[in-house]
């Protein structure tokens, strides 16, 4: 295997790693070459002299676009010593030999807005999983904004007509004056005033006529704001509206809506937090390659004298002498379209998007996530399995190949996850904006939806946990929103065991249930909106329940089981005996997690077990109280709980079959059936 190489001298001290030992020079295999990596390794792995560092650029070790983008690993004695991106300018001598360049930054100019048509265009030509089938333009949502004339917008009424059109994604951030009402949809039909709008939505027009497209679909202007009627009807479509939409326009730079989105980009733009990203991209010569020799008469390669100088950009990724190497890079979760909920449906169920970035203008479709222009772009990028976008594919692979199914669900978990780091403007929405995304989930799934929780897999959606909560973010609602077994219930991270495993009735499982469930019932507000908002919900549910006592462990805690099970009556379900008349098994402890700071002070905790996990060797369980601690039986017969916290003992399983001997138990634990709200 050959290999063309050039040298960098006196790299470290440009590159900024301290190191005892010299580094002199640096390897980089150009364009055409296979990726090696200069570190000193075993087991037939390419090897180097153990005497001094060396370092050596390597293709594919992290995932980044363009494709072959080149990237710098230092390594010294074979420890990981700096890892970063090599990046050229367009115009620079060495940019035919780098794959990646710099970032655009004026990403409202005509070329940048060129180059995205570009993106687009070869998306929709080249993409399996993205090319466009041979079938009709969609249905139009009810009403679209008119771009023609981005000097004389109007409100359209499409009347079931079909199209292409763009969609905006974008933080409201503050009141819209501007926005449609009962009182002005007349005059906004016949066209908008451009410079009353909010710059946002101007810049979207902007953009939406400088791509070629005629339509442009804005909440604030194409829902009635003041007409409850609209809203419901509006909302029952909003799962079409991202999905249908030719492309999404998403504003995730801007933290409110008269921002704008069309500024051009800082050199170190700053992301939340304070946080400044490519702060410490540098720049080393790079002394080109000779030209090659027309004939085999030709002398020798040039010398690097009379060869050209070019100069090369290198963004860290990773160096060993600074911890928050991480924070180098660009991370979609810090833009401010990633701390709003009512977003994250907007991105996700878009097959294709336009970002304009705190840092440059992104493209993302099902295949991947690239910076326009050729810049590299490295990083997570929230995104669904492209199998959520062919629902009618979707339904029969779920029916005949049960991995698909886990799959799916598993990411329904993750949306749920990423969308509990988010906040909501008002309380009431937590089930409202994220219903477009559980409708379509629906439709492959196929199961009841039961306040964010599906019936098929119940019992695993009931494992999840506050990751962190504070005196702010761990109070609950002031008004019911949700069950307490419900994550809706809460604000704060979450954390969702059942991704990693899930129970089932099934012996021989991994994870094996304990608890049974025989009712669920749910309440909607709106019998016509099944994926919003719920009045009131039951779950009814036969399980071994035990008195327990929490300590205080940290942000979590202990978690202790009650030693003798008669101090359970089974027809009253707990005991009147006080805590400190609890006899506790001290060997047999666990973790457990409150949902709320609200509810450490709450008297009688129960331990509800759910399912046991031989391969995790776990217990997993929700902490429960009686939800009226003066009523103990309803009038069913049952006890009513809601829940505040979950449980889990890592102890080895055999320790379970330990505490049904110190219960007095045979075989397996009495169970109860009682109800959660």
């Amino acid at each position: 295997m050959v290999y063309r190489r050039v040298f960098l001298l006196n790299f470290l001290g440009r590159a900024r790693i301290s190191c005892r030992r010299g580094l002199h020079m640096v390897r980089i295999p150009v364009r055409d070459a296979h990726w090696v990596r200069y570190d000193v390794r075993e087991n037939g792995r390419p090897s180097e002299d153990h005497s001094r560092g060396d370092c050596g650029m390597a293709f594919p070790l992290r995932e980044v676009t363009p494709g072959a983008t080149q990237q710098l690993h230092v390594r010294i004695n074979g420890d990981r010593a700096f890892e970063g991106i090599v990046y050229a300018s367009a115009d620079d001598p060495a940019a035919p030999y780098i794959v990646a360049r710099s970032r655009i930054l004026d990403v409202g100019s005509p070329h940048a807005l060129t180059l995205a048509k570009s993106c687009l265009a070869n998306c929709r030509r080249d993409h399996s999983k993205c090319k466009v089938e041979s079938a009709p333009d969609p249905l139009l949502p009810t009403r679209v904004i008119n771009c023609a004339d981005p000097h004389h917008p109007y409100l359209f009424h499409t009347g079931n007509s079909q199209g292409q059109y763009l969609a905006l994604s974008y933080v409201w951030g503050e009141p819209q004056p501007y926005r449609t009402v009962l009182s002005n949809i007349s005059a906004y039909e016949d066209g908008m005033e451009p410079s009353l709008l909010s710059q946002t939505i101007r810049d979207a027009i902007h953009v939406t006529h400088a791509l070629g497209y005629q339509y442009l679909w804005v909440d604030a202007l194409c829902i009635i704001q003041d007409s409850d009627e609209d809203k419901k009807h509006e909302l029952s479509r909003m799962h079409r509206v991202y999905r249908d939409a030719h492309l999404t326009i998403v504003a995730a730079s801007a933290q409110r809506v008269s921002e704008g989105f069309l500024q051009d980009r800082a050199d170190v733009p700053m992301m939340s937090g304070g946080r400044d990203i490519f702060a410490h991209d540098f720049m080393v010569p790079f002394i080109c390659p000779s030209l090659p020799r027309v004939s085999s008469n030709d002398s020798n390669e040039q010398p690097p004298s009379l060869r050209q100088l070019g100069h090369l950009h290198i963004s860290p990724l990773y160096a060993c002498n600074n911890e928050r190497g991480a924070d180098w890079s660009y991370n979609y979760a810090s833009e401010p379209v990633s701390t709003r909920g009512w977003c994250m449906q907007e991105h996700l169920m878009s097959s294709r998007a336009l970002i304009f970035a705190s840092h440059t203008l992104q493209y993302k479709c099902q295949t991947e996530t690239r910076n326009i222009g050729e810049a590299f772009h490295t990083g997570y990028s929230p995104q669904l399995p492209n199998l959520f976008f062919r629902s009618d594919l979707a339904a029969t692979l779920i029916k005949r190949i049960p991995y698909q199914r886990r799959r799916m669900h598993e990411a329904w978990l993750r949306v749920v996850s990423d969308y509990s780091k988010r906040t909501i403007t008002y309380p009431s929405d937590k089930l409202v904006a994220c219903s477009a995304i559980a409708q379509e989930f629906h439709s492959i799934l196929r199961t009841e939806y039961l306040a964010g929780l599906w019936r098929n897999t119940l019992l695993s959606d009931l494992l999840w946990y506050h990751e962190n909560y504070t005196r702010t973010e761990g109070a609950r609602p002031a008004t019911y929103r949700a069950p307490s077994w419900s994550w809706a219930a809460i604000d704060g991270r979450l954390r969702l065991l059942a991704i990693s495993h899930q129970p089932t009735a099934e012996a021989g499982n991994a994870g094996v249930a304990v608890m049974e469930v025989i009712r669920c019932e749910v309440s909607l507000k709106n019998e016509s909106l099944p994926f919003g908002e719920v009045t009131g919900a039951s779950l009814v549910v036969r399980a071994p329940l035990i008195r327990c006592v929490l300590r205080r462990d940290g942000w979590a805690h202990e978690i202790l089981l009650q030693r003798a099970w008669r101090s359970r009556s089974p027809s009253t379900g707990h005991s009147d005996d006080g805590e400190d008349s609890i006899e506790v098994d001290e060997a047999f402890h666990g973790d457990a997690y409150l949902d709320s700071i609200e509810d450490e002070e709450c008297p009688r905790m129960w331990a509800a077990l759910v399912s046991r996990h031989s391969l995790f060797d776990r217990i997993e369980g929700l902490v429960v109280v009686p939800q009226d601690p003066g009523a103990v039986v309803s009038d069913g017969g049952r006890i009513v709980y809601r829940r505040i916290g979950y449980f889990a003992f890592k102890s080895p399983i055999f320790q379970f079959g330990s505490l049904i001997r110190d219960m007095g138990m045979r075989g397996k634990l009495p169970t109860v059936e009682f109800e959660i709200v």
